[in-house]
């Protein structure tokens, strides 16, 4: 970043680890998943109604509006985007907890928040690295983008490669018996006659 040409506009923040939360994961203790129930020409909106008490009870959602497309006569769904099971503290009630949503899921973030854990390199990837590309990177970097693989990166490349060795001979196999099928049955069809 030293060698960037400094701008006004732009400010850099380096990125940790610890930068990185599973959202998906938290939110999904409060509102329901949307995945699979919006699909690529459906158009849908999301609006927020006061939630205020009332004597019937807690007034107002979180609605999701799904219409199926933007013909007049399309069929409308609307959903609440807030779980029954909204997670909550045990002395808390549902509408107290909704009523209060923003600050209440601010706080639990605090503690159930969780850093996305890095899946790092899959085996094949890190072994083809360093067999492959680690002498073509400076000897400084080499450590940091090319590393040697563990014993079970090791292991798991080792396994693969078998069972990869044993799928091209399986369907080397298979192709060799519908060539021979085949023939066979070329070898028993009629042959037809010239006409002189």
């Amino acid at each position: 970043m030293s060698a960037s040409k400094p701008s006004k506009r732009v400010t850099v923040h380096n990125a940790e680890e610890n930068d990185f939360h599973n959202w998906g994961n938290f939110l999904s203790r409060f509102y329901s998943n949307i995945t699979g129930k919006i699909k690529l020409n459906h158009i849908f909106s999301v609006r927020e109604n006061s939630l205020e008490m009332n004597p019937s009870g807690l007034n107002g959602s979180l609605m999701k509006t799904i219409k199926e497309s933007d013909l007049e006569d399309a069929s409308v769904i609307q959903r609440n985007c807030i779980k029954r099971t909204f997670e909550r503290d045990e002395n808390l009630s549902f509408e107290n907890a909704l009523l209060d949503r923003k600050n209440y899921i601010t706080q639990s973030k605090e503690n159930k928040m969780k850093v996305l854990e890095s899946p790092g390199l899959n085996s094949w990837k890190a072994v083809m690295l360093f067999k492959n590309y680690r002498q073509h990177v400076a000897v400084e970097w080499q450590e940091v983008t090319c590393p040697e693989p563990s014993k079970e990166q090791l292991d798991s490349y080792n396994v693969d490669t078998v069972r990869n060795v044993e799928k091209r001979k399986q369907k080397k196999e298979q192709k060799r018996k519908v060539k021979l099928e085949l023939d066979k049955k070329a070898k028993l069809r009629p042959k037809k006659l010239k006409n002189n």
